[in-house]
């Protein structure tokens, strides 16, 4: 990055499920809970969103070695993680800007709900998957272009009301629930699995297509590759096998 450009540029080094992302909160939290901190350069003291972005990246991941078995809420946390990114994109966004957001499962019915979500309220959605990193596993990238510009963008309010109501939940609510995962029904207030599948399962199938085909043609390329290795290995030790037999019936020989 150039050096001009670096004053620009500010990094708050935090874990966002240690912050109150709905600040100020719509209610306050239960009794005996923590009051978290607001989120830092979010929202000014009466709540206003200070800047907008003409870009927002949504990358941040919960890496498996933060997990410990004998914490109930690890699951929970990731799921906060997820939410909270959201709710920070779809609050900063400049109207007309790019949204890219790391995904999991193309075909899991809480990512193709936030996939909608994303396809309703943006000009244009793509889907890219690298070739090279990840591309075995299950992660891909949404990029929603024109966000505040979809044909749906008159619920942005209330899509952002819901996901708050939803973080509220999830870090108030269900913290002493073990193994907590997000649920189809947690997300019902943007489309319900009845509607994905009657009248968005063509546009999924369509939007999914790209990352399908990349994480099957590198699925197929190992496999290929494994099977190439064990004949390697099958042919190198028939070859060993060999050499061996050989030797010993020339010790046989040299003894007779």
């Amino acid at each position: 990055m150039p050096v001009n450009e670096k004053k620009r540029l500010r990094i708050h080094w935090q874990d966002l499920t240690f912050y109150d992302i709905c600040c100020p909160p719509n209610c306050p939290p239960p009794e005996g809970h923590k009051e978290l901190s607001p989120f830092p350069g979010l929202k000014n003291i009466i709540g206003e969103v200070i800047e907008k972005f003409q870009l927002v990246i949504l990358d941040g991941l919960h890496r498996r070695q933060q997990h410990k078995a004998e914490d109930p809420s690890q699951p929970l946390d990731m799921v906060r993680l997820g939410i909270s990114q959201l709710i920070i994109a779809l609050q900063t966004i400049e109207e007309g800007g790019t949204i890219i957001i790391a995904l999991h499962k193309m075909e899991q019915v809480t990512t193709a709900q936030i996939v909608f979500l994303l396809d309703s309220l943006s000009s244009r959605l793509v889907m890219y998957k690298s070739s090279n990193s990840h591309a075995a596993k299950n992660m891909f990238y949404a990029i929603a272009i024109g966000a505040g510009k979809g044909k749906e963008c008159a619920k942005l309010p209330y899509y952002l009301d819901r996901l708050k109501r939803l973080w509220w939940d999830l870090t108030y609510c269900r913290r002493e629930e073990r193994g907590i995962w997000l649920n189809p029904s947690d997300l019902e207030f943007i489309v319900d699995q009845t509607r994905l599948e009657t009248e968005y399962l063509g546009r999924l199938k369509e939007l999914g297509e790209i990352v399908w085909k990349v994480q099957a043609d590198r699925i197929e390329q190992i496999l290929k590759r494994n099977e190439e290795k064990q004949e390697r290995n099958r042919d190198k030790n028939k070859a060993k096998s060999i050499q061996e037999a050989q030797g010993l019936k020339t010790s046989t020989g040299d003894s007779s």
